[in-house]
């Protein structure tokens, strides 16, 4: 689902294991490409927000940009798999990205008709 902000994704079901509360007092300033759990589900910060919710990773995508012709990078059932990457990797792409030269390459997993 996308939602509470544009570009916000709610992935969930999380497994039991990596399941916990939100956090008592809520973050004032989230990074943008944040991936946070809480309760049963994951989500990324398309932008910097407040947030209230564990921070376990950050994605060099850019999930929102109104330049685009399709704003939002995701939709609604599409499926996400996330890699581990160096904090070097993550400034290295990041700046990629933000000069226009690296952008994710969608994979199509199949199923459907």
């Amino acid at each position: 689902m996308l939602g509470f902000m544009p570009g916000h994704p709610y992935l969930g079901d999380l497994p039991p294991p990596l399941r916990i509360p939100r956090r008592k007092t809520p973050r004032t300033s989230v990074p943008s490409g944040s991936i946070a759990i809480a309760t049963s589900m994951c989500v990324i910060y398309p932008i910097v927000s407040p947030g209230g919710w564990h921070i376990i990773g950050r994605t060099p995508v850019r999930l929102f940009d109104p330049e685009r012709a399709e704003p939002s990078l995701l939709a609604p059932g599409d499926e996400i798999r996330f890699s581990p990457i160096s904090s070097a990797e993550l400034a290295g792409l990041r700046d990629a990205a933000g000069r226009g030269a690296w952008s994710p390459e969608p994979e199509w997993i199949g199923g459907g008709v």
